[in-house]
C-alpha cells in the first residue's frame, strides 16, 4: 500500500511540474522581455535537449542557441533579409531580393533581421536597386524602439511603434511582403501566420477599418 501511495504521489508531482512549466511557457503575461537564447536561459525557462539547444520562453516563444564554428571566434549562422528592388518591385509588389547578414552569438534571428531590414540595404546593394519600402517617423510608443512582436507556435504579431508613411496600395503591399518574407525566412516556419499592426494597433493596410487580420 505504501509503495502504491508513493507512486501516486510521484505521478502527481510530475504532472504538476509539467503543468507549471507549460503555464510558464505559454501564459505568463508578466514575463520579462526576451531577445535571445541567452536571455531565455538566464531567465530560467526550459531548455530542450536538442542540437542546437532550444529555450522555450513565455507565450510560445522559442529561442535557438547559436552554434559557433569550432572556436575561430566567428559565428556560422546567417540571417536573410528581403528587400524590394527597382524596377522589378515597381510593378510586381511581391518581388524581393534576398541578402544575407551575419548573426552574432546570442542574437535573436527574427529581431536582428527586422532591425537589418529597417536599416536598409548597404550602399552597394542600393546601387544594385535594392530598397527598403518601410518609412517610419515620429515618436515611438514603445520606449524608443521601432517595433515589438509576440511569437506563438503558429502566429507572429508585429506592431510598429512609429508612424508608417505609405504612398498607397503599392507601398502597403511592398511593406507587407518584405516584412512577411523576412520574418518567415528567419523563423524557420514558412507557414507562420504573420500579423502586422500599425502604431495604433490596427491591421496595417486594412482600409476597411474592420481589423480583419486579428480575427
Amino acid at each position: 500500500m505504501k509503495k502504491s501511495w508513493l507512486l501516486v504521489t510521484l505521478a502527481v508531482v510530475v504532472i504538476g511540474t509539467g503543468i507549471a512549466a507549460w503555464w510558464m511557457a505559454e501564459s505568463d503575461d508578466n514575463a520579462p522581455i526576451l531577445l535571445s537564447f541567452a536571455d531565455c536561459e538566464t531567465a530560467g525557462y526550459p531548455i530542450g535537449e536538442s542540437f542546437p539547444r532550444q529555450c522555450f520562453g513565455p507565450n510560445g516563444q522559442t529561442f535557438v542557441e547559436p552554434v559557433a564554428d569550432g572556436g575561430t571566434g566567428q559565428d556560422q549562422e546567417l540571417i536573410q533579409v528581403h528587400f524590394s528592388k527597382n524596377p522589378q518591385s515597381n510593378d510586381d509588389f511581391t518581388f524581393t531580393q534576398t541578402v544575407e547578414r551575419e548573426l552574432a552569438a546570442g542574437e535573436n534571428p527574427i529581431e536582428t533581421a527586422l532591425v537589418e531590414l529597417l536599416n536598409g540595404p548597404t550602399a552597394d546593394e542600393a546601387d544594385d536597386g535594392l530598397f527598403n519600402p518601410i518609412k517610419l517617423s515620429g515618436p515611438s510608443n514603445c520606449g524608443g524602439g521601432n517595433f515589438r512582436y509576440t511569437l506563438n507556435v503558429d502566429k507572429l504579431t508585429l506592431a510598429f511603434c512609429k508612424s508608417i508613411t505609405s504612398g498607397g496600395i503599392g507601398d502597403d503591399a511592398r511593406i507587407k511582403t518584405v516584412v512577411e518574407k523576412t520574418i518567415k525566412a528567419n523563423a524557420g516556419n514558412s507557414e507562420l501566420d504573420v500579423i502586422i499592426l500599425d502604431q495604433d494597433g490596427n491591421c496595417f493596410g486594412d482600409m476597411s477599418g474592420e481589423n480583419t487580420c486579428q480575427t
